[in-house]
């Protein structure tokens, strides 16, 4: 029944957002003036080829089930691609899913955290990846394995992490080296200044004994 009442709760929020994004018209039944526009019929990320769709997949796995490989409407909107990397309007997308991830944290539906993001856990593993290890902080969202908020309380994060000094440390949850190299690291990320973009949220412990999950 929770599951049930979360998953309404959230069709409801996506269907507010769309509603918020405004009334734009179609220029034709398949060329659209705006992203607005355009996703109010598609609702799905669009991919030019299953190539960019598995390149975005690859960075951003939660979005996976989210992606429809349409090249001609890709051709017909292809203005609509800013980045010009083979997905149609998807930073607008990505807000509309952050969205959910705010509401779905305002009903505190799993007593703390948003349960899109919690489901991703298991242990102290992050969708199958073991959160500890040399960690390489990347200054682009789309390069890094995961999106990162830095929090001041402990309570309102998914895990506490403590900064080793030696990457021989690093070998149990929470406990991170940063290295300078992307090819020596266990994992990257990005540092979000919004929580509701972020995949996890992490509390920085001064202690390694109280470093892991939350």
């Amino acid at each position: 029944m929770k599951s049930t009442t979360t998953r309404n709760r959230l069709l409801v929020a996506i269907g507010i957002a769309l509603i918020l994004l405004g009334s734009q018209t179609p220029v034709n039944a398949r060329g659209f003036s705006t992203c607005n526009a355009l996703m109010k019929t598609y609702t799905n990320f669009i991919a030019r080829s299953k190539a960019d769709k598995d390149s975005f997949a690859s960075a951003h796995p939660a979005y996976a089930n989210q992606i429809a490989v349409k090249p001609k409407i890709y051709a017909q909107n292809v203005k609509l691609d800013v980045d010009q990397d083979g997905l149609l309007c998807e930073e607008e997308w990505e807000g509309i899913l952050n969205l959910t991830k705010a509401l779905d944290l305002m009903f505190n539906t799993t007593g703390g955290g948003s349960s899109l993001v919690k489901s991703e856990w298991s242990s102290c593993a992050f969708r199958g990846k073991n959160i500890w290890g040399s960690v390489y902080i990347s200054d682009s969202k789309y390069s890094a394995d995961y999106v990162v908020y830095e929090t001041s309380s402990r309570y309102g994060a998914d895990i506490s992490t403590f900064l080793e000094s030696s990457r021989y440390s690093a070998t149990s949850c929470g406990r991170w080296y940063l290295t300078s190299s992307r090819y020596s690291a266990d994992f990257t990320i990005y540092l979000t200044d919004s929580r509701y973009s972020a995949d996890f949220t992490i509390y920085l412990t001064d202690s390694r004994y109280s470093a892991g999950r939350n």
